[in-house]
């Protein structure tokens, strides 16, 4: 049954387990009583695998033709399968639809239509969806985890400042907020007593923020507009003491990294601070074909030294760099457990093109597997502070994650 799937049994595996196909033939991978059981059903499934593994393997689970049985939860199933990886033949045979999509994403930048398309595919789905999943604050990025069993809603707030405390935020800051998100960082700063701008191309999101800075008062202190990074508002300040973007350099491509850094650049005044904060890969490579079709479309994760040098070459100082990929992984967990608990809630709000229950397991695969990934050093989390002439410097990351927080206001 190896040749089926086309997996090979890695020296050391994670853990044991069994892979049956539909429930009768079984293949053990691993020495030990299996810790989990995979089936598959139907040769269709098995093929769809060998020839595109995530897309097969994620399709197979959102149809319920693969199945998990055992005491793992999904995150450590996938980071096991991660670790049997595909045999050279496997990978042969997906490898022409991995250089079609990255041919195709070469060829075609991710121009204003495409990123407004490509942002509500993801960010447009029901509000109830994040207001579950997501800590009080609606932050939809990385937390900032000092220890394991710290809560979601802390680990978001100490990023939260220890974003503020690399920008050096002071009253009268002004700040640019690029993909702003439900405008967590936005309202932070104001507190701070900097004056702030976001960008979004949701709806949702930009819905939210506006409601948001009228429920708390912030008219003319906070400003939202539902704009592309190339097309800043006339009412927007020509320069920023400050630049920040949190979770969305994943959404500019490759083709337009580099614009977008020097716009970066040239919206800073001079001696204004830069935090850039993404995912990024350590080894080339391209966004797998499920997570393209079905979770973050027209994405791509850099390569961290690429980002590095993209943004020296915009004319950037760096000043800080920071690693935070376990922190990913314990705000992707915490996610998916919150999902899960609200499902009930979400479910009813749900557009009537999306099977409830294919949507439920396609979300839930989408959080383990990027979790899984985060653990396995597939992927990473980096945080870039950088300036636009300020001497380089290189403080203590310590001096950061113990930034003080000021007093939360009553709202």
């Amino acid at each position: 049954m190896n040749n089926l799937l086309g997996l090979v049994l890695p020296r050391h595996p994670i853990a044991p387990f069994l892979i049956t196909f539909d429930f009768e033939f079984a293949d053990a991978y691993g020495q030990g009583p299996p810790q989990f059981t995979m089936n598959v059903r139907g040769r269709t499934t098995a093929a769809a695998i060998r020839r595109d593994p995530s897309l097969g393997f994620g399709e197979g689970y959102m149809r319920g033709d693969i199945t998990i049985s055992g005491e793992f939860a999904l995150a450590e199933v996938i980071r096991t399968l991660y670790s049997c990886s595909f045999t050279l033949g496997a990978r042969l045979r997906a490898l022409p639809s991995v250089l079609k999509w990255a041919a195709i994403q070469y060829l075609r930048a991710n121009t204003p239509y495409r990123a407004r398309r490509h942002i509500a595919a993801h960010y447009d789905l029901p509000f109830e969806l994040y207001h579950g999943m997501l800590d009080s604050r609606l932050v939809y990025s990385c937390g900032y985890f000092m220890r394991d069993d710290m809560s979601l809603d802390a680990a978001q707030l100490k990023k939260l400042d220890v974003v503020a405390a690399k920008l050096e935020l002071l009253p009268n800051d002004t700040l640019l907020d690029i993909g702003c998100g439900f405008g967590a960082m936005l309202f932070r700063a104001a507190e701070h007593g900097a004056r702030v701008y976001g960008l979004t191309l949701s709806d949702v999101q930009y819905r939210y923020v506006v409601e948001e800075i009228q429920r708390r008062g912030l008219t003319g202190r906070v400003t939202v507009a539902k704009a592309d990074w190339r097309n800043l508002p006339a009412s927007f300040p020509k320069t920023f003491s400050k630049v920040v973007t949190i979770g969305m350099f994943e959404h500019v491509g490759r083709r337009c990294s580099q614009e977008f850094l020097d716009q970066c650049y040239n919206r800073l005044a001079p001696r204004g601070l830069l935090l850039l904060h993404t995912i990024a890969r350590h080894h080339p490579s391209v966004v797998d074909s499920f997570t393209q079709k079905y979770i973050f479309p027209g994405s791509e994760i850099p390569i961290d030294w690429n980002v590095l040098r993209w943004t020296k070459r915009a004319g950037f100082d760096l000043r800080h760099v920071e690693y935070l990929g376990t922190s990913y992984a314990l705000t992707l967990a915490a996610w998916r457990r919150n999902f899960l608990s609200s499902w009930e809630r979400i479910k009813p709000h749900l557009p009537s093109n999306l099977k409830p229950e294919q949507f439920r397991r396609m979300w839930e695969l989408y959080l383990a597997a990027a979790e899984a990934f985060f653990y396995v050093d597939s992927i990473d989390l980096v945080q870039v502070l950088a300036s636009k002439g300020c001497p380089a410097v290189r403080p203590n990351v310590a001096d950061y994650s113990q930034a003080e927080r000021v007093a939360d206001p009553i709202t």
